[in-house]
């Protein structure tokens, strides 16, 4: 059986209002103050949420069950 958690969309939400609201200056600084690569890795991001919102791509779980 599989099916949508529907938690992808809002935590991609979630992510991207950190990134530009508080944790800038942390991201910035683990890539090593590289605008240019900050910029299209928000690009990206924004695009994964567009998905996310779309139904396009989504989280899942993986449950195992020994026998």
């Amino acid at each position: 059986m599989a099916e949508d958690t529907g938690r992808f969309g809002p935590y991609a939400d979630l992510y991207l209002d950190m990134l530009n609201k508080q944790l800038t200056y942390d991201a910035l600084r683990i890539i090593g103050c590289d605008m240019a690569l900050m910029q299209a890795i928000g690009g990206e991001m924004v695009f994964m949420q567009q998905l996310a919102h779309a139904g396009k791509i989504a989280s899942g779980i993986f449950v195992a069950r020994k026998k």
